[in-house]
Formats: C-alpha cells, sequence, structure tokens
C-alpha cells in the first residue's frame, strides 16, 4: 500500500464557486490563499503579477493553469 496522499482536483463548478469568495488580489497581503470547499478539502490560489495595457496588475491562478480575474 502507498501512504501517498489522495490528489483532490476540483471540477470547474467548484473552482469557480472557491473564486467567487476570493480576496481582492491587489489588496490581498499573503502571496496565497486556500478556500475550503467542504468539511476536509481546501483549494489554493497563488497570487501572480501580470502585465496588462494598463500596468502591472495581481491575479489570482489556480495551480499556474487558470486565471481568476
Amino acid at each position: 500500500m502507498s501512504d501517498k496522499k489522495e490528489r483532490y482536483i476540483p471540477s470547474i463548478r467548484t473552482l469557480k464557486k472557491a473564486a467567487e469568495s476570493l480576496p481582492p488580489a491587489q489588496t490581498w497581503r499573503a502571496d496565497t490563499v486556500q478556500v475550503p470547499v467542504n468539511e476536509t478539502r481546501l483549494i489554493e490560489f497563488k497570487k501572480i503579477r501580470f502585465k496588462t495595457k494598463e500596468g502591472k496588475t495581481d491575479r489570482w491562478v489556480y495551480e499556474g493553469k487558470l486565471i481568476v480575474s
């Protein structure tokens, strides 16, 4: 038997619901935020700085694959 931790892959619906409760990335002091999706699971988002037409802005990213505006 393996003691490897079971990896949780949330659905798009779950990610969308979690993203709706994220604080504004521009005012959040930490580089990560964890959002609970049920009693035992958390989804972690990381703050990444992006360059846009208006200048640099912070956005939340899930596993480097999904940008949350």
